[in-house]
């Protein structure tokens, strides 16, 4: 029970520093953006940004909710 607490908080680390990741090089990426050399809009780095960074968290927070250990009191009889 303890090693899947563990777990799941490996996983939750995991997806906040995917969407920390995905904040930066979003950021990164508008810097790098000049509008006139592009032939496609910003939007598009947004969701290819989106799919390499926010799927895997949005996994890992689904993990992370199945392996959390349910704080269930049994009844003492």
């Amino acid at each position: 029970m303890k090693n899947t607490k563990n777990i799941s908080i490996v996983l939750f680390a995991a997806a906040f520093l995917l969407v920390l990741g995905f904040g930066v090089r979003l950021v990164a990426d508008y810097y790098q953006y000049q509008e006139g050399l592009k032939s496609y809009p910003f939007y598009f780095y947004m969701v290819g940004r989106g799919l390499t960074f926010l799927a895997p968290a949005v996994l890992c927070i689904i993990g992370g909710r199945k392996l959390q250990p349910a704080h269930v009191k049994k009844d003492k009889k």
